[in-house]
Order: structure tokens, then sequence, then C-alpha cells
């Protein structure tokens, strides 16, 4: 009898052991994770140099481990030659010009990861820079090569950024999105040597980032109706970074800020402008309008299509039911 009991609880035990992943399966679905390191340098442009510059940049780390692996990252790209270097301060990114002409070096990579538990980020303190002193919060950068008239600068922007959404199937989805960021910006004035420079880190440890692309309903939004099966756009910049990366369309941070004064010029002359932003009552008329400022293709246009009009039903349910994070605007059925 003791022996049935015991052969009982071990099957119980046993038993429970295998339910517990599929009840976390059923409660929470991770649907995706992802990094992003962009460099962006501003002064450069149109400026004559008689032998090839380098910037020197950090790398970004999870904790101790380069976040970037080196596959990911580009060979080349606006008249720079791209790569990763071990140098006296850690492993850097090196840009080294290829045009005696220079342009403002862009550079952005991304990574996705199927699941949430890839980019384990639970607060921006784990995330730093290869070249980083981490009691001073500053890292290291260089710039050789040339050397800028008085009164004139160069502007290197630095940001590192990780995201993980989580959906909760059984209550509502879009329940929790952790980003965090690192930022760096090196202001490097004109008649400084060539040579190494210490730039101050600062972090964003902020949830949610990069909003959905329809924030939380505002005093003076209505609920769609009938009557007005319309919804509103308050910030172009978030709502294309929101569709930039779930969408994967992959633009730069400076690509999607044209687009978005590209977008707002659009809205300025077919939506009206009210206090909860662009009010637009033609959906297909303004995706189609999307479309031609992206540049996106028929296959990506479908895709995106099919995602709006999921993301505006879940928007529509959310508001009614008062509890989204996100919806910013109130959407009808598309």
């Amino acid at each position: 009898m003791q022996k049935k009991w015991i052969l009982l609880t071990l099957a119980a035990i046993l038993l429970a052991v295998l339910l517990v992943p599929v009840i976390f399966t059923l409660y929470v679905n991770i649907s995706h994770a992802s990094i992003y390191y962009e460099v962006s340098v501003t002064g450069l442009e149109n400026r004559t140099a008689s032998a090839p510059v380098t910037i020197l940049v950090p790398l970004p780390l999870i904790r101790d481990t380069v976040a970037v692996p080196e596959e990911k990252s580009p060979a080349a790209a606006n008249g720079w030659n791209i790569s990763l270097v071990e140098t006296e301060h850690g492993p850097m990114l090196s840009l080294t010009s290829t045009e005696p002409v220079l342009r403002n070096p862009d550079l952005s990579i991304r990574q996705y990861f199927p699941s949430a538990f890839d980019v384990q980020v639970t607060n921006a303190s784990q995330l730093h820079f290869s070249t980083e002193n981490r009691s001073s919060r500053t890292a290291w950068i260089s710039l050789s090569g040339l050397t800028l008239p008085e009164k004139e600068k160069i502007v290197i922007d630095i940001s590192f950024q990780t995201s993980s959404k989580y959906e909760d199937l059984l209550m509502q989805p879009n329940s929790a999105r952790g980003l965090y960021r690192l930022l760096a910006t090196a202001t490097i004035p004109g008649g400084t040597d060539d040579g190494w420079s210490v730039v101050s880190l600062t972090t964003d440890n902020t949830q949610p980032q990069v909003p959905e692309p329809y924030p939380t309903p505002i005093p003076t939004a209505q609920p769609a109706s009938a009557e007005d099966p319309g919804f509103w756009i308050s910030n172009t910049d978030q709502y294309l970074s929101y569709w930039n990366e779930k969408m994967g369309w992959n633009f730069t941070g400076q690509t999607l800020a044209g687009y978005s004064k590209d977008l707002s010029s659009y809205l300025d002359t077919t939506a009206e402008k009210e206090a909860a932003g662009y009010h637009i009552t033609n959906n297909s008329e303004y995706l189609h309008a999307v479309k031609d400022i992206l540049g996106l293709t028929a296959e990506q246009f479908d895709a995106f299509v099919t995602a709006d009009a999921e993301q505006k039903n879940k928007d529509r349910i959310q508001h009614h039911s008062q509890s989204s994070w996100y919806s910013d605007a109130v959407a009808a059925p598309a």
C-alpha cells in the first residue's frame, strides 16, 4: 500500500513538472525580442579630406558580451568601410572613409530573435559599451585624420536598445514590453587634435520606449462609432517607428525622420488636425499613401494591411475595455 502511494506521488510530481511549461505557454506567449545599435555622425558632410578619416566607436554589450555579431555588421555604408577592431580600450567599430569628399556616416544594425529569452535584459544598467568605464559612466571614442576649423563641430550619436515583447494569451495582448536604451553623444569642437575623447553615457529605462501606433486614449478622443468610423494618429514619428520595428522594414532613424515629415505633410493636406491628432476617416486611401511614401513593395504592403487590420481590432477592443497600455487612437474596423 505504501509503495502504491509513493508511486502515485511520484506520478503527480512528474505530471506537475510536465504541465508547468504548458500552462506557462498558454499564459504568456513571448512574441519576439530585438536589439538595435545605431551610429549617426553629423558635421562631416561635403568636407574634403586629403587622407582617410577614421572614427572608432564602442560596441554594445549585454553585461559583458558583445551584442552585435560581426556577421551582422555591414562591410560598407555611405562612403565608409566598416569593421570590428581591437584597440587599447577594447573592441570597437571602425568607420574609415573611402572618398575624398566626406558624407555623414549613418549606420544601424538590428537583430531579431524568436523568443524574449534570447535577450534577457531586465534593466538598462545591464547595457554597456565596450570602451566604458563603468564607475564613471563614460566611454572612449576616437576621430583621426581630420581637424575642423574653429567654431565648427562634429557630433557623434551612439544608441543601443533592447526590446522584449510579451503577449498574454489568456487575458490581454501587449501585456508587457521591456525596452531599455544606452546612449552616448560626443561633440568634438573645431581645432581639436586627432585622437581619443571621453564621452558621458545616459540610460533610458523606459517601458514602453516605442509605443504602439495608437497610444492611450486621451479625454478629447471619441470612441469609434457608426457615425464616425475613423481613428487618430498623434505622432507620425512614433507611428512609423513602431511599424518599422514590427514589420522588419529596417529603415534607419535618419530615413524614418524624412518619411515622418512626408507623412505629416500628407496628413496636413488630407486629414483634419484635432486635439487628439490627425483624424483619418479613409483608411484604405491612407494606407496606400503610406505605401507610396515608404516605397513598400506589393508583398510588404499586403503584409502591412493585414497587420494594420489586426492592430486596429485589438486597439478597438482594448479601448472599450479600458485596459490597453498602448492604444493612443481609437480605431474602427478596417
